[in-house]
């Protein structure tokens, strides 16, 4: 069974990293107000709009090889990293939880922090409506997942994560907000939700893994660009989250006294 849920989530998985990448540069700044606008994706290079069916696997792998349709230059690699990716981190998701229930929203998570982090490190935005739905999906998905089973304590603790690493980050941004911005904020509610549906302690460790590849991520963008380029801490929050949740049972074991 778990090898037929694994092919599925791959063929599942490469139409929603399509659609994912699509969202992602669908995506530019608007220098005046600081904010991410939703407009047409179109090629760095002739500028002409991309539609879907322009980046669709797998097609536009063999016959385009990664190249606009329109000037055959080769587009960002953001497309293709953003439509693999999907699909091989549900597969991690499906390692990590096996054949329950729970697994559902987590699979919902994947693509929204996907999404995020991209849009992150090309703009250094993060747009309000990508954490919105997801955070409004997500606890829909975890109520469906927790209330009926009889898991109501679990629900309660989701939301208390949710509530405490918002709070965590809303202070850091309050004291230093030239350090973070307020999109990493309105992502921790996000984070923290799916943190402390597995354990409230979670939260904490999510939270250290998290600023740990951020950090290392941004010393790395500053050294490869000299000091001159700001870094987004959103992968870096992402990808902490997604570690902390892979690993989670071994965490917890650890952790439990």
């Amino acid at each position: 069974m778990i090898w037929i849920l694994s092919a599925l989530l791959v063929v599942g998985g490469l139409p929603v990293g399509w659609a994912a990448a699509h969202l992602v540069h669908r995506y530019t700044e608007d220098p005046e107000a600081e904010v991410s606008v939703l407009g047409p994706a179109t090629c760095d290079h002739c500028h002409r709009e991309l539609t879907l069916r322009d980046t669709a696997p797998p097609r536009w792998w063999i016959t385009a090889k990664g190249r606009c349709p329109h000037c055959a230059e080769r587009l960002p690699f953001t497309w293709l990293s953003v439509q693999l990716s999907v699909p091989a981190l549900w597969l991690a998701t499906l390692a990590a939880f096996g054949l329950r229930w729970s697994l559902i929203p987590y699979l919902w998570l994947v693509p929204v922090l996907v999404v995020a982090a991209t849009i992150d490190i090309r703009l250094l935005l993060i747009p309000k409506r990508i954490v919105w739905v997801g955070f409004g999906v997500g606890v829909a998905l975890i109520a469906l997942t927790t209330l009926p089973m009889g898991n109501g304590d679990k629900f309660v603790e989701a939301l208390l994560g949710s509530a405490l690493y918002f709070g965590f980050l809303f202070i850091t941004h309050m004291i230093s907000p030239a350090g973070m911005g307020f999109g990493d904020v309105r992502l921790a509610a996000l984070l923290g939700l799916y943190l402390g549906r597995l354990a409230l302690m979670m939260t904490a460790v999510g939270l250290f893994i998290a600023c740990t590849l951020g950090v290392a991520f941004g010393l790395a963008v500053r050294r490869a660009s000299g000091g001159q380029r700001h870094f987004p801490f959103g992968p870096g929050l992402a990808a902490g989250t997604l570690v902390a949740i892979w690993f989670w049972s071994p965490i917890l074991s650890r952790l439990a006294p």
